[in-house]
């Protein structure tokens, strides 16, 4: 650095020296500038602060480092964690879409013996008009409170009793809802056992087949009334022949007698009888479609007006007769005499079933039927259609006598006060103008009639 010239009293500032080792030297002189000969020295160390000292830094270096693995740790774990959410949400979206989205009702119920619903998908609201969340959980049911008694005693639970865990099933059944509703149900399911589990799950899916449980109805009574109608008119017809001998032989015989004579009697009673006969063997061939009819383009409405002609004098005053007919109806091909004939019949029949008066009422119209109304009428092969509507406020029928009341023979009147016939010659003479006709009764509030007729 070499020599300084000093005061007594001198403070020297050094610069920043480096980590490392130094020696000062110093020497004096008196008055005249003679020097000593020897310097006294002085020597000291520089070193590094404590925080920058390798004994302090290798921890500090160690903590940053575990920090810093740490701190990535963390951050991987919470990429992950949010990973999977993401994708058990997009899982769960995925089935719940699947669920919303599958045609019939996903369900989950305890295994025997209780059988308790503890999940039913939203399809359920489609089946029962209820929500599945609240009817599950206000009134935690039992999977036999929905089946009918029967049906669950002699299907459902013989089948789910005899399960084991991992078998399937199929069966086919009658839910009964609020309200008094009814619906067929395809039941498919499997009895599954959790690990770990004290109970086995019993997890299904429900298909509402209601509609084509009607539909498979109405094509057994379709198919039972045209066999029916085959023998019918077949019997009918043999007999119309030999009524005819019958009534061609008894005219001859007439023919030949006085009429004060003895025998004269005896036949005007063959002759009744057989002219009451002959009624029948017509009833029968209308149901049997063998009656020949002429089929002309009429306005329905005054084919109504005629045939109340024919009838309001038959009706009681304690009954209210109302016709409702409607402005501008196309014409139908029909036979004017042989619908008539259908309404007196079914005029009649109102009024024995109102035997302390009520309110009869006709009403006629037009219909278009889509594709899924012309479905649930077999009978349908158009589009549109006329009709007339017969109702009454009587007795009414319930559903195992609405079933019947179209065959040959079946009457709920009393011995001697009808024959049976009058309803299944209606149905003959409909299916004849290859019509339709609908019945809709319910016991104690009445019964109506829907006619429908072809375009002309």
């Amino acid at each position: 650095m070499g020599w300084s010239v000093l005061s007594p009293v001198t403070t020297i500032a050094l610069p920043v020296l480096d980590p490392g080792n130094y020696v000062f030297e110093v020497r004096s002189a008196d008055d005249r500038r003679n020097w000593d000969e020897f310097p006294a020295r002085a020597g000291f160390s520089v070193s590094l602060p404590f925080w920058r000292q390798p004994e302090f830094l290798l921890p500090l270096v160690l903590l940053a480092m575990m920090t810093a693995v740490a701190i990535l740790v963390t951050y991987r774990m919470r990429s992950s964690r949010v990973a999977a959410e993401k994708e058990r949400a997009e899982s769960n979206e995925r089935l719940a879409t699947l669920i919303m989205n599958v045609p019939g009702c996903v369900y989950k119920m305890t295994g025997g013996p209780g059988y308790h619903l503890v999940y039913l998908s939203p399809a359920f609201t489609d089946i029962a008009g209820v929500d599945p969340e609240l009817y599950v959980r206000e009134k935690a049911p039992r999977w036999r409170d929905l089946v009918y008694p029967e049906d669950w005693q002699n299907v459902v639970e013989p089948q789910l009793s005899a399960l084991a865990p991992g078998d399937s099933y199929r069966l086919e059944y009658r839910i009964h809802l609020d309200e008094g509703r009814t619906h067929w149900v395809v039941d498919q399911g499997r009895m599954t056992m959790s690990e770990g589990a004290a109970a086995p799950w019993i997890d299904g899916i429900l298909h509402d087949v209601t509609e084509r449980k009607s539909l498979e109805d109405q094509l057994r009574e379709s198919q039972k009334m045209e066999a029916v109608g085959q023998l019918a008119g077949g019997v009918a017809h043999d007999f119309n022949n030999l009524l005819q001998v019958i009534v061609a032989h008894s005219d001859l015989l007439t023919a030949q007698l006085s009429e004060n004579s003895e025998p004269m009697s005896d036949l005007m009673v063959i002759q009744n009888s057989a002219e009451k006969a002959s009624g029948l063997v017509k009833q029968l061939l209308a149901f049997g479609r063998r009656q020949v009819i002429r089929l002309e383009a009429h306005d329905l409405n005054a084919i109504v007006e005629d045939a109340m002609q024919m009838f309001r004098r038959t009706i009681p005053k304690n009954i209210e007769v109302d016709v409702v007919p409607a402005n501008g109806l196309p014409l139908v091909l029909a036979d004017a005499g042989q619908i008539q004939q259908v309404l007196v019949n079914l005029a009649v029949n109102a009024r024995d079933a109102m035997p302390d008066g009520g309110a009869l009422a006709f009403k006629t119209g037009a219909v278009s039927f889509d594709h899924e109304e012309r479905a649930a009428h077999t009978w349908a092969t158009a589009d549109r259609y006329v009709f007339i509507q017969v109702a009454d406020t009587g007795v009414g029928m319930d559903e195992e006598t609405q079933l019947q009341i179209f065959e040959p023979f079946f009457t709920t009147k009393e011995v001697g006060r009808g024959t049976g016939l009058g309803l299944s010659m209606v149905y003959g003479i409909i299916k004849q103008h290859q019509g339709g006709i609908v019945v809709e009764s319910t016991c104690g509030v009445g019964t109506v009639f829907s006619i429908y007729l072809p375009l002309a």
